[in-house]
C-alpha cells in the first residue's frame, strides 16, 4: 500500500511518499516521484540476511545499488568474525531504522510463554490428520464420532488440552495452515458439543466480522476460535484469550509469530500459554527447526528490536 502527499511548506515543494512494505521491490514509481521515502514493515527478516538489501536498495539506491557488493560486505565466513558483521550491520541500520515493540508502550503486558508438545506418530500416517486423505475417513455415510479423535494423534492430545482448558475458563485459538483440517476440527468441536467461531480465506467481510463480535462479546460462551494461519495471523484482535494452539507450524516463522500475538497484545490482563504441535519423527520437527535458526538471524541483527549502541 501506498500513500502519496503533496509537500508543499516553508518554501518547500515536493510529495512524501510512505510504504506499507511487504514485497521489497514495490513502489518504485512513487520512489521517482518523492523528496523523501520511508516505509511501514512488520519484519526486516523472512528468511535471509540479503533481504536486507531490498529494503535499504529502496530507500537509498544510490548507495545500495548492488545486491552482489551488499553481500560482499556483510558475508559471514571463517575469515571474517560475525561480531565484526553484527557491529556493521547495527551501524548502517542505525540512521535508517525506527522500531517499537508492544513493550515500549505498555509495560505491564503479562509474559508469554511457548511451549513445545511433541506426539508420537504411531499408526497415522500424515501429521495432522488421517482424513485428509482422499478415502481415509470410513463411510459412506459419513458421520462423527470417536474415530475422528482416536485416528489422529493431535487430536488425542488436543482432546485432553480442551477438557482442562474448559475447567480452567480459558478461551482458546487454533490455527492451522489447512482450511480441510479446520473442517475436520469442527467436526470434532461439534461431537464435543463446544461452542466455536471460525474464519478463514473464504469467510466474507460482513461474516469474518460476526464472528469476532460473537467471541468477543462480554459473557459469550464461545470457547474456541479456528482460524487459518495466514488470515487469522492479521487484523484481529482477540485479546480476550489466553491460549494459542498452533496445530501445524509455517514454514515462515514470523507468521506464526503475528498468529499468536492475535491474543498477546496491548490490551490483554491474562498470561498467554501457546502450544506447538509437533509429531515426533516426521517434517514437522525439520520445520520448527529452521523456523528457530531464522529467528536466530533476525535475533542476530535486530538483538530483540534493539540496535546495539555501540
Amino acid at each position: 500500500m501506498a500513500v502519496v502527499q503533496k509537500l508543499d511548506r516553508e518554501g518547500a515543494t515536493g510529495k512524501i511518499v510512505v510504504l506499507k512494505k511487504k514485497r521489497p521491490n514495490f513502489g518504485r514509481s512513487f520512489q521517482a516521484q518523492s523528496l523523501y521515502s520511508a516505509m511501514r514493515h512488520p519484519f526486516l527478516l523472512r528468511n535471509k540476511l540479503h533481504e536486507l538489501w531490498s529494503l535499504l536498495n529502496f530507500l537509498l539506491p544510490e548507495i545500495f545499488s548492488s545486491a552482489e557488493t551488499f553481500d560482499e560486505w556483510f558475508q559471514i565466513s571463517g575469515e571474517k568474525d560475525q561480531q565484526e558483521v553484527v557491529q556493521q550491520l547495527h551501524k548502517v541500520l542505525r540512521p535508517f531504522l525506527l522500531r517499537r515493540l508492544k513493550s515500549d508502550v505498555e509495560k505491564g503486558l503479562p509474559p508469554k510463554k511457548e511451549t513445545i508438545l511433541k506426539v508420537a506418530m504411531q499408526l497415522q500416517k500424515c501429521c495432522n490428520h488421517p482424513y485428509l486423505f482422499q478415502g481415509a475417513e470410513p463411510g459412506p455415510p459419513y458421520t462423527t464420532g470417536d474415530h475422528l479423535i482416536s485416528n489422529a494423534g493431535k487430536i488425542v492430545l488436543l482432546d485432553k488440552l480442551l477438557l482442562k482448558l474448559k475447567d480452567r475458563d480459558s478461551r482458546v485459538l487454533i490455527f492451522s495452515q489447512m482450511t480441510r483440517l479446520l473442517d475436520i476440527l469442527e467436526d470434532y468441536l461439534m461431537f464435543c458439543g463446544y461452542q466455536y467461531c471460525r474464519i478463514d480465506g473464504n469467510t466474507g467481510r460482513d461474516d469474518r466480522d460476526a464472528s469476532i463480535d460473537a467471541f468477543y462479546r462480554p459473557g459469550s460462551e464461545k470457547f474456541v476460535f479456528l482460524l487459518s494461519t495466514r488470515v487469522g495471523g492479521l487484523g484481529i484482535n482477540l485479546a480476550t484469550t489466553d491460549v494459542v494452539i498452533l496445530y501445524d507450524s509455517d514454514w515462515n516463522p514470523q507468521v506464526d509469530l503475528q498468529a499468536q500475538d492475535r491474543a498477546h497484545r496491548i490490551g490483554q490482563t491474562k498470561e498467554v500459554q501457546g502450544f506447538r504441535f509437533c509429531t515426533e519423527y516426521t517434517i514437522e520437527e525439520k520445520v520448527i527447526e529452521r523456523a528457530y535458526k531464522k529467528l536466530a538471524l533476525d535475533a542476530l541483527v535486530i538483538q530483540q528490536g534493539r540496535l546495539a549502541e555501540q
